[in-house]
């Protein structure tokens, strides 16, 4: 039923951007809770540039994609600053 529901919602969400965009529009699409290579290709290569900076990346990437996949880990806890409620990171989490 569910899987059903969300089938109808895609059919609709593709039937409203049909008609709301032109032939010329570009519209990326991103998966949630994939991360982007180029982010960790940059920083390792500042970081080991002597080392294989490239397989260190790809090590580093996909290790924060299994951690982003456990639905009961959370790397941001909720906290008052200033008087506003915010999301930082949890420095005490061992991840």
């Amino acid at each position: 039923m569910a899987n059903q529901e969300l089938q109808d919602a895609r059919k609709e969400s593709i039937c409203g951007l049909q008609e709301t965009l032109s032939n010329r529009t570009t519209l990326g699409i991103k998966r949630m809770g994939e991360l982007d290579p180029k982010a960790f290709v940059k920083s390792c290569k500042r970081k080991f540039s002597d080392e294989d900076w490239g397989e260190r990346a790809a090590e580093l990437c996909s290790t924060l994609e299994e951690y982003l996949k456990d639905p009961n880990w959370h790397p941001l806890k909720m906290q008052t600053v200033e008087g506003q409620l915010q999301e930082i990171i949890d420095v005490e989490d061992e991840k």
